[in-house]
This record gives C-alpha cells, sequence and structure tokens, in this order.
C-alpha cells in the first residue's frame, strides 16, 4: 500500500513506465498495475540480488517516470547511481525498502536518498505492527496528498475522531434496541 500511495501521488498512472527488478515481491508490481502503469523489468546483480544498475539504465525511455529499487535482504542498492540516473533522466527514485529497516549506504540510512521510500510492517519484517508501512520522503506537497489519499480521501485526523476532537462525530445509541 505504501508504494501504492508512493506513486499514486506523485502522478504515475496509465502510459507510465516504472522500472522494477525481475527479483520481488508481486505487491511491488501491483502498486504499479493498480495505477495502470506498466512494470518494466530490469535485470539483477547475481551477487546482491539488487537491481543491476547498468540494466536499469538500458531500460529508460520517454515513458519512463520511476525507478523502484529493491533493496533486497536488508543489501542496500548502489543510491550513488542509482541517483544519478534518476537526475539525469528526470525520473523518480522510489525507493522499496521492505526489506532493509534499519541498513544502511556508505554509512547513511536507507530512507534518506531518494524522492521517497517505502517501509512495511508486515509480521515477517524486522519491525511489525502486525500489517502496515511507512512512507519517508522531504516533500511537504507531496506529503500532504499522501495524507489526503491515505484513508479513502478522509482528510480528517484519527487521534481527533477518536477523542471527539473533530468538527463532526456520529454518536451511535442502542437505545429501544435488545
Amino acid at each position: 500500500t505504501a508504494l501504492h500511495l508512493a506513486l499514486d501521488a506523485f502522478g504515475i498512472g496509465k502510459g507510465d513506465e516504472v522500472i522494477v527488478p525481475s527479483l520481488t515481491f508481486c505487491a511491488t508490481i501491483q502498486a504499479i498495475t493498480m495505477l495502470h502503469a506498466t512494470p518494466v523489468f530490469c535485470e539483477i546483480s547475481p551477487t546482491t540480488l539488487n537491481v543491476d544498475v547498468e540494466d536499469v539504465q538500458k531500460r529508460i525511455t520517454d515513458k519512463t517516470k520511476a525507478v523502484v529499487p529493491v533493496h533486497y535482504c536488508g543489501n542496500s542498492c548502489d543510491m550513488d547511481a542509482l541517483l544519478d540516473i534518476g537526475e539525469k533522466n528526470k525520473v523518480l527514485i522510489v525507493e522499496d525498502a521492505a526489506h532493509a529497516f534499519g541498513s544502511k549506504y556508505k554509512g547513511r540510512k536507507i530512507g534518506s536518498f531518494g524522492d521517497v521510500t517505502c517501509f512495511s510492517f508486515d509480521p515477517i519484517k524486522n519491525i511489525t505492527c502486525g500489517e502496515g508501512g511507512a512512507i519517508v520522503l522531504d516533500d511537504h506537497h507531496v506529503a500532504e496528498e499522501m495524507r489526503r489519499k491515505r484513508i479513502l480521501g478522509i482528510d480528517k485526523d484519527t487521534w481527533h475522531r477518536y477523542r471527539d476532537e473533530r468538527s463532526w462525530f456520529y454518536e451511535v445509541t442502542t437505545q429501544g434496541y435488545r
């Protein structure tokens, strides 16, 4: 869901191509196809199982809008090369860090590099809350767009809903019912 929300908030849609590694979980691809964009598979490095940066560059076309590197098994992708590709080709770098919570690249934490980084809190991840995820980015306008879209467009703060501190409130009663 984090990947879907991130790609959507950056305007990825029909006719756009998104480069992804050939080795990834189906959710990475589902996030792209749910937006009617086209996943374009790139090769992976046999030693790291991460994207082969040279192959990423070869697959970029005028329809490419994003690259989704997957930091596999806690191993970080070559972020210097990927950020260079993103800047040179004007494509987003949307990091799938589902396997990389706490990982570093050249001493910096994953989540501090690309245009946006998506983490997963699925039950099999290092940090879990049963389900869910987190999105990290440094673009306040896109972050606000994500906040509006995160709960099916409901833009009221969840905590205020439960404390009855909002502009409206449903009062449900069982009076008259047994």
